[in-house]
């Protein structure tokens, strides 16, 4: 089968998955991690490359991250009148475990299985129910529920500290390669298997389709990402029931870099990436920068450590701190860039 037509199927089953998704309902269903790792260590951090493995190939990654208050709202107070900013979720650490498989020299399939660990603001987030005294001798009202859970359904199940989220299932394409310049389409879906009332994962499917550039010149290469982020709305609310003060829904994702290998043994690249709300009454559009330094022990194995922040002043999401570590492994790396 050829390239195109093989990309072309591709986009065709995905297209079809997104026409599972959802109408929007009020929940925590808001994926708050933004970093999403390349699906088969060919590109940076977060950018992937027009560079697929040859056929049968395999290769591994695992990045760890830590980011510093990934959700801060301004909440209302327990008056119902007054509001504050809070770091809901306060610190967050995520691991992300890659595996691909080159189908053919131009086709690599890839998974990728997230999981997190975070803490939130307890004054924030309230208590599940508080009794309410009553007078003496008189049997005390119903218990009431505090913070976020506040005019919600009654429930025993609270924020979960640490899970799964959402699987990543990938299928990249190479549409054109030659010494200098690569061009490549990159199809993925999210499953729901994350707790999405955790901020943990989305309610549904998710599809996400990128086209990929890359330009190298030597020991320097440039890469690009655009893409899209199909997936249903999910509004958060304060207080629950009352006005919607932040959601997600459909999203445009950019992605600009730059890497350079110094010698065989060092590297460095630095990379932006964010999304743009295309719909939803209060999306915000983000963006994070992250500088990286590689070592390479041996051939196809690359060591990385990193550090960034947002740079979307005033959105829910600007982590102010990130810092990433990583270990991949491809068995035919790049002859140019970062490899």
């Amino acid at each position: 089968m050829r390239p195109l037509s093989t990309v072309a199927v591709a986009l065709l089953a995905f297209v079809c998955l997104a026409c599972l998704v959802t109408p929007a309902a009020a929940d925590r269903s808001i994926d708050v991690a933004l970093l999403r790792p390349t699906g088969d260590g060919q590109g940076l951090v977060t950018l992937e490359r027009a560079q697929t493995p040859m056929r049968w190939e395999v290769g591994a990654s695992l990045l760890l991250c830590y980011a510093n208050a990934p959700l801060q709202l301004s909440l209302l107070n327990a008056d119902g009148k007054t509001h504050s900013a809070h770091n809901l979720i306060e610190d967050q650490f995520t691991l992300d475990v890659g595996l691909s498989l080159g189908l053919w020299d131009f086709l690599v399939l890839g998974a990728t299985l997230p999981v997190a660990a975070q803490s939130y603001d307890d004054q924030a987030v309230g208590q599940l129910s508080i009794p309410s005294p009553g007078a003496p001798g008189i049997t005390p009202l119903p218990t009431v529920s505090t913070g976020i859970y506040r005019n919600q359904p009654r429930e025993n199940i609270g924020l979960s500290a640490a899970g799964p989220r959402d699987p990543r299932l990938l299928l990249k394409g190479r549409l054109y390669h030659n010494d200098r310049f690569g061009l490549a389409l990159m199809l993925s879906a999210t499953f729901p298997m994350g707790n999405s009332s955790s901020f943990l994962g989305d309610k549904d499917i998710t599809v996400r389709p990128v086209l990929i550039g890359d330009l190298a010149f030597g020991r320097l290469a440039l890469l690009g990402n655009l893409g899209f982020i199909f997936r249903s709305e999910s509004d958060f609310n304060d207080p629950p029931g009352g006005p919607t003060i932040f959601s997600v829904g459909h999203e445009l994702t950019w992605a600009l870099g730059a890497s350079v290998r110094a010698t065989p043994l060092l590297g460095a690249s630095l990379e932006a990436f964010g999304t743009v709300p295309l719909v939803g009454p209060q999306s915000f559009t983000e963006a994070d920068l992250l500088g990286a330094a590689y070592v390479y022990p041996t051939s196809g194995i690359r060591i990385l450590v990193g550090v960034g922040g947002g740079l979307a002043v005033g959105s829910p999401l600007r982590d102010p701190v990130r810092v990433v570590a990583g270990l991949s492994f491809s068995p035919s790396p790049p002859k140019v860039g970062l490899r």
